[in-house]
This record gives C-alpha cells, structure tokens and sequence, in this order.
C-alpha cells in the first residue's frame, strides 16, 4: 500500500557514473511506493552525469555538485539535507528492486522499529555477467558484527538520530566508515532485518578488497571492538578469505563466458 507521506530519505553519492547511474534512476521510476526523498551529492563530475541528472529532475529533491573529500563527505553532507527520520545510502551502480522503498517504509511503521537505529536487509552481490555470485546481509548479532561487516549496508536505514548520537562518517575512511560508524554504539545498536533481498550491487567495489580488510581492522582499533590478538588473527583470515573469493568469481565468470561461447 502506498504511504501518505515520506519516511525515507534516500541519498546517492556519485562522481562520473554516467554509465551507471542511469539504471539506479531507472528503478527509482519504477518504485511501487514512490514517497521518498531522493538527494544526489556529485563530487563535481565531468562526464556527463551533471546532464543526466538534470533529465531526470522531476524524481530528484535535492542536488548537489561539488568537490568533496570522498564518499563519507558526500555522505555527510545529504546527512545534513535530510529531512525524513530514516535515512540510506546507495551507490550510482546500485539497482533497487521495484518493493525497495514499499517493504522499507512497512518496516518504518511496525511498532518493532519505533526504538531501532538500523533496519537492513539482504542484497544480491553480482557477478561481472550480471548473475547473482552472493547474496549478502544477515541479522545484526553483536559478538560477529565486532569482528567483521555481517549486514549488507547498501540501501540499509539509519534513523536520524543515531548521527546525533554517534556523529557523522569519519571521513579518514574511504572504504569502511559505514562499519566504523555502527561500531561507535557497539552492542547497544538497536536493529530491525528484513529477510528479503532489496537491492542488487555490482561487482567490483572497493569494499570487497585488502584495502578494505586494512581499513577494517582501523576501525576495529579505534572503538576497541576486539583484542589485539583477535584483531590480528582476523586480519590474516580475511585476507585468505578474499583470496578464495575472488578466486571462485574469476572461475565462474570463466566458466560463464565458456558456455556462451560455446
């Protein structure tokens, strides 16, 4: 059922994703519930997103285009823009499904998130073919979540008042500042999961790299979530892990591109 108002502002923070951020407007548009709040912080791109943006104006609430010091700055800035309690962030290359913003403002309005900080859900991770390779995101649980990212935090909801408890994106970050902002509050984060994927994201981001494992144990240094020792052991599984990773991708993008050629 469509709302009658908004409850939830979502930003994008973008820069150059002309080809790419066609598609994420794409499934705005095609919304089932279309009350929500979209803002768009441009890191001052040169490609032609600044043009694309402006054709699809009529979905879009706030804009701003400017230099900034990186995806948290952005992130910040649509902070301070939105107006809505419930706020989430997605990417240029990120896909919604059309119940994205249905399922998340039915979830906003039962009386299980009326003290929740963070609502997530799960999210299809895909291949470089476009098939599903992942699906990520898990309910939030205290004792993984201090060792390693367990929800899937795109397109997930922070309510407003968890940056005026905790305070905005550490922008020392590049890659984990989602993590390390839900660190701060530790194991007093109150969190609602939707067992459903909401959105898909594309291969090939930042966070499934060594910088990001690098940029993990930081924050796990700076909110003293785990011991030194644990913090190291992580460190070393997370490497081998990715490793394994992105073995399996390579070989079944292999595997994948065999078959259509043959």
């Amino acid at each position: 059922m469509v709302s009658s108002e908004r409850y939830l502002s979502i930003i994008c923070a973008c820069y150059n994703a002309s080809e790419t951020i066609v598609s994420l407007l794409t499934s705005l548009r095609q919304q089932t519930d279309t009350y929500f709040e979209l803002i768009i912080i441009d890191g001052a791109s040169t490609d032609g997103t600044k043009e694309i943006i402006g054709l699809n104006s009529d979905i879009i609430d706030k804009f701003v285009s400017e230099k900034d010091n990186g995806i948290y700055d952005a992130w910040n800035k649509g902070v301070e823009l939105a107006s809505c309690d419930w706020i989430c962030f997605v990417g240029a290359d990120d896909v919604l499904e059309p119940n994205f913003v249905e399922v998340y403002s039915e979830a906003i309005q039962d009386c299980r998130s009326r003290d929740a900080d963070y609502i997530s859900s799960r999210v299809n991770y895909l291949s470089e073919n476009g098939s599903v390779f992942r699906i990520l995101g898990e309910p939030w649980v205290w004792s993984k979540f201090r060792k390693r990212m367990t929800t899937a935090h795109v397109g997930s909801l922070h309510h407003k008042r968890l940056f005026y408890e905790v305070g905005g994106f550490d922008t020392s970050f590049k890659i984990c500042g989602d993590y390390e902002l839900l660190l701060r509050k530790g194991k007093q984060l109150k969190t609602v999961f939707i067992d459903e994927v909401l959105v898909n994201m594309a291969s090939g981001g930042a966070s499934l790299g060594f910088k990001a494992i690098v940029e993990k144990r930081k924050a796990q240094m700076k909110n003293r979530s785990v011991s030194a020792f644990l913090g190291f052991l992580i460190l070393i599984f997370d490497f081998f892990a990715l490793c394994v990773f992105k073995l399996k991708m390579w070989w079944k993008n292999v595997l994948f591109f065999q078959r259509k050629t043959f």
